[in-house]
């Protein structure tokens, strides 16, 4: 095996470029040639070498200009891969058809879903540009009206569009363009379908290099960067390796937007645009205009496996693809926070189709108290917000504070004391009867509560079904605002507790320490501490003497012993608990509470607002710190 060893040369340094050039094998192997690597160049085969068919081997190269020729032929090969039709969509059947830019006629048209085409998905950014509008639509329907506005439109846009007659389709799908975007309506009926709209299409236009919409496609508004020029010795050629497309990808202002979390998994084809070279992938092939493989083991792109993705059926497997998708998309960010649910709204439509799931706003109604249980482990700021009986056309966030979605945040399920941890399962039990959501229709019982069994049942609910005690004296039905979750539980006066940063023993490890980054633990009245809960901002100021507990559920589980850990392998222990003991200690001082069968408190800290109480975090706490105070504080509660 011939081995060529290049370096990146700093600038100023002496060293050269090429160290070192051997024919070595997996025996004679360099000292130091060990762990991760970087290819950063290739030795081409000789210049004069003849293939078997008389082909003569050149190094392959780039230009500044695109090769539509090669792009158009990776999307018409695409249409005959068996992979890329297996588990598709199928056309909304009896639906209105989907809005598309002519870019032959330069008009916006409606047509079938099963029509051929090309889909955009870019940042927009701050950038308030030229857009469909109830006032201009019916104009932009006639041929030529286009042209007319063409300089008003994102660069971005403006180079789709020559890009999709470049390659040879007709039809192009631009969101700003093909969703009228002062039109409730219109956004109800579209955007929910997100999820189709990029899954039918014939390939998706990712436009990795902007900031915002201004910035065109590399290759077309402005020229993409030199390529390298090979550098030729005796009779071979050494070529620089092009960038892979994942280290572009994480690069790139894409890659944190929230809107385009979705894009990208519902894009089972996709045209990444570089300031290298265009790469394409599909379920069948991963190309790029230079021929250089670039796909690797550690290469997952598992945005453009949405098939795959929504394909099993089991419940475990549902659950856990939900808590996946919720965490990715709640590390991405929000030009607008009104658009917190709306953003997420193709997926709940994707995974309620698969997974025959309900939601209700964007929780599983299926072991909804389960998923009630979100946490931010590093804080969360609660988006802006009216009032809660606000005008609805003021555009505010309007996810209730108990759904993830009215939260900046990022968001998970803690599996080790919710799920198993050292293989010894956990079981919760609830302590809230049931739970109700306030809709337009009147207020309603939703799904089942409780930690999920893995089965497929669910309460029947109905509007109006309502138990006496849930509304009292106090208010009407017609007083709940929307989203509002009621239910009766035990409360508890936060007061007797003080919450604050965690005091941390010296001796406690640093991932142990750096696991809490943001939680509040609770101490009782003789400074001990007796419980954590996960979501509270400490940089900002609250009124701790509105904050109440409320007891969701408890939780049982088998001891874990030292023992366990020992006999763990290290690779298998999560580095936040290299002993027992600290998987106690990050929720009871174990000097002072000791373990006992249902000692896990689940309680969601609130902060009255009135009549009702909004979200402030959740967490457990030690049963001992809290039975003196339990029995004396049952009373109904809103939420």
């Amino acid at each position: 095996m011939c081995y060529l060893q290049v370096d990146e040369q700093q600038a100023g340094s002496p060293s050269p470029l090429i160290k070192d050039y051997c024919d070595i094998t997996s025996d004679s192997i360099s000292k130091g040639f060990f762990g991760s690597y970087r290819l950063l160049g290739f030795i081409g085969a000789p210049l004069e070498d003849i293939t078997s068919d008389g082909v003569k081997i050149v190094p392959p190269a780039t230009t500044r200009e695109l090769d539509y020729g090669l792009i158009s032929s990776w999307i018409e090969d695409c249409q005959s891969h068996d992979e890329c039709s297996v588990g598709s969509d199928p056309s909304p059947e009896g639906a209105t058809g989907i809005w598309l830019v002519d870019v032959q006629d330069m008009c916006l048209v409606q047509r079938d879903w099963d029509c051929r085409y090309i889909a955009l998905s870019y940042v927009w950014g701050d950038l308030v540009a030229f857009r469909s509008q109830k006032t201009n639509f019916p104009s932009l329907q006639f041929p030529g009206s286009l042209n007319g506005v063409m300089g008003q439109m994102p660069q971005v846009i403006q180079d789709a569009i020559t890009f999709t007659a470049n390659v040879k389709q007709r039809y192009l799908w631009v969101d700003s363009l093909c969703i009228v975007q002062d039109d409730n309506t219109f956004k109800e009926r579209y955007i929910p379908r997100m999820h189709l709209i990029y899954q039918l299409s014939l390939a998706t236009i990712v436009a990795t290099t902007g900031k915002d919409a201004n910035k065109g496609l590399p290759g077309i508004s402005y020229p993409r960067e030199a390529p390298y020029t090979p550098i030729k010795f005796s009779a071979r050629s050494l070529e620089a390796k092009p960038p892979c497309i994942l280290p572009l990808m994480w690069k790139s202002k894409w890659k944190t937007r929230a809107w385009t979390f979705q894009e990208g998994i519902f894009s089972a084809k996709c045209i990444y645009f570089t300031d290298h070279q265009v790469f394409w992938v599909c379920s069948a092939r991963r190309a790029s205009e230079s021929n250089t493989e670039y796909y690797h083991d550690g290469m997952h792109l598992w945005e453009n496996s949405s098939t795959s993705l929504f394909s099993r059926s089991s419940a475990t497997y549902r659950e856990s693809v939900y808590q996946s998708i919720v965490q990715g998309h709640s590390n991405r960010t929000l030009s607008h926070h009104y658009d917190s649910l709306s953003a997420f709204a193709g997926l709940l439509s994707k995974m309620g189709e698969a997974f025959d799931r309900k939601f209700v706003s964007a929780l599983p109604e299926k072991s909804f108290e389960s998923f009630l249980f979100w946490m931010a482990p590093y804080g969360g700021v609660l988006r802006p917000r009216n009032n809660a009986m606000q005008n609805s056309d003021v555009m505010v966030c309007r996810s209730p504070t108990w759904c993830w979605t009215a939260w900046d945040a990022y968001v998970y399920w803690d599996s080790w004391r919710q799920d198993e941890f050292m293989g010894k399962a956990v079981t919760t039990k609830s302590e809230v009867e049931e739970y109700w959501i306030s809709e337009t229709a009147g207020l309603r019982k939703i799904g089942d509560k409780g930690h999920s069994d893995h089965g497929d049942q669910m309460f029947a609910s109905s509007l109006h079904e309502k138990q006496p005690y849930i509304l009292d004296s106090r208010c009407t039905e017609s007083d709940v605002p929307p989203n509002t979750l009621m239910f009766r539980g035990t409360v508890i006066d936060a007061r007797a507790f003080e919450i604050k940063s965690p005091i941390f023993d010296p001796a406690c490890s640093r991932y142990f320490q750096g696991h809490l980054t943001g939680a509040g633990w609770l101490y009782d009245s003789n400074g001990r501490h007796c419980g954590t809960v996960r979501g509270i901002n400490f940089s900002k100021s609250h009124d701790q003497q509105k904050w109440r507990m409320i007891l969701l559920s408890r939780s049982d589980q088998d001891e874990v012993l030292q023992a366990d850990i020992d006999a763990t392998p290290s690779t298998d222990l999560p580095p936040e608990y290299p002993s027992a003991k600290e998987y106690y200690e990050e929720i009871f001082d174990t000097t002072a509470y000791n373990y006992r069968r249902w000692w896990a408190l689940n309680i969601m800290l609130v902060e009255r607002k009135g009549m009702w109480v909004e979200r402030v975090a959740v967490g457990q706490i030690h049963a001992d710190a809290c039975n003196p105070l339990l029995s004396s504080h049952l009373r109904k509660q809103f939420s």
